[in-house]
Order: C-alpha cells, then structure tokens, then sequence
C-alpha cells in the first residue's frame, strides 16, 4: 500500500525526529484524513529525497515526527529542466496547465501577458499550493515555482542562451526539433517553452520569437486548446 506523501518546509536530513507546524498539513493530518499516533507517512522538502517518518504525536497545532529512512524520490530527475512560459488563460484552464504539467516534471512557471490575453491576473498563493499538491502526488522530489507575470516582450525572456520553443500551428514540426534537442542536451539541462493564449500568439510576437533564435514549432495538423497544447508538448520533452 503506498504511503500518503507531504511535502514540508522543515529540514529533515541527517535528523531522527523533527517537529511540524504547519498549519495546512496539521488540518490535513486531524481533520481531513484522521491520522493517528503511529501512522506512517512519507515526507519530502525539495532536496531530491523521500523520507519514510513515523507520527510520533499528533496535537492540535502541531505534530512529532520520528524519521525513519530516506531514499531518492521516485519521480527521479527530469530530462530537461523545463521552463514553461504560459500566456494567461481564462477560467480555471490555466490552473489546469499548471497542475497537469507540474505532475509531468516542469520546474518553473512563468506566467505571461500575451496580445491576445483576455485574462490579466491570478492568484499566486492559490496557484503554489496546487503546484504543492501535484507534487506531493506525482512524486516529484521537488516544488515548482511560480514567477510574477511579464509582458511577452520583456528581455528576461529571450535573454538567456539556452534552447527555446515557442509552439504555433505555423512552425516546422516537433519531432524534428526535439531530435536536435535529444542529440544536443543531457539531463537536467535548461529549456525555455513557450505556450499562447485561446486566440494563440499573433504574428508580430511569432516574428520577434523568431527574430530572436527561438525555433518557432508545430505539433500537429489539428489545432488544440491552449491548455492541450501545454500539456501535450511537456509530455513529449520529459515522457
């Protein structure tokens, strides 16, 4: 049977017990899931590592931990470390995107204000905690983060020399691309993705893109969904 898994802030390697005060987890272990003194769980704090623990404990605002073995987490390292540049979507279709792609691997969000964004705005705090919970499900040994939103244009975006994809209908297909990229780049090596909005990017930022060496790529003759389209092409970079 496998164990619930957490994800805390407390640093726990090289210690045989440690205390918890979180306050989402304490509500969770008492009131959601009814823990009791004895349960067995498995934490982890983003350092790569899954800790088999031992609740010691369990009081109303906090919680004794005995800390028993640890091991890698299962998840392991993704092949790339995958930058998502996601132009804002409406509704909860963006939430989507990042709980989905976090599950598959990515490690950094960067929201992005497109030409053709209806939505503005979003609630970061609400935003990390789902990007908390993919990863306490999918076994990711570590949290992604979330960054402040920037317009399309901003420099940061292009500046860094690294590989870069932005998807459009118009570009050369994927797999074509992603061949390159296998033969070029090992593990955990940096790749910048770049995703539209519904209404897709205009030609004037698949111009500057590509003004700016980032190759413009395809996946496919259908025409997807913002969120699809996020979704389908991590998988294929860490699947």
């Amino acid at each position: 049977m496998r164990l619930h898994r957490f994800y805390t802030k407390e640093k726990i390697a090289g210690k045989k017990e440690i205390s918890v005060f979180d306050e989402r987890l304490i509500h969770q272990w008492r009131k959601v899931l009814r823990f009791k003194n004895s349960q067995k769980i498995m934490l982890f704090n983003g350092d790569g590592k899954d800790f088999l623990c031992e609740i010691i404990l369990l009081e109303r605002r906090s919680a004794h931990i005995l800390v028993l073995e640890s091991s890698p987490s299962l998840a392991g390292v993704p092949k790339f470390e995958v930058h998502l540049f996601q132009s804002l979507l409406k509704n909860n279709n963006f939430e989507f995107v990042l709980e989905k792609c976090a599950e598959l691997g990515v490690s950094h969000f960067h929201p992005m204000l497109s030409e053709r964004s209806e939505k503005k705005d979003f609630n970061r705090e609400r935003l990390e905690k789902i990007l908390v919970g993919s990863s306490e499900q999918s076994g990711q040994g570590f949290v992604p983060k979330i960054f402040s939103a920037k317009d399309f244009y901003d420099k940061e975006n292009f500046s860094q020399e690294i590989p870069k994809i932005l998807f459009s209908p118009l570009g050369k297909p994927f797999h074509g691309i992603l061949s390159k990229l296998k033969a070029r780049f090992h593990n955990g090596k940096p790749i910048y993705i770049f995703i539209g909005p519904e209404g897709g990017f205009s030609q004037t930022e698949i111009n500057f893109a590509s003004e700016k060496g980032v190759e413009i790529s395809s996946l496919g003759a259908q025409t997807l969904r913002a969120e699809t389209a996020s979704v389908a092409a991590v998988a294929i970079l860490l699947l």
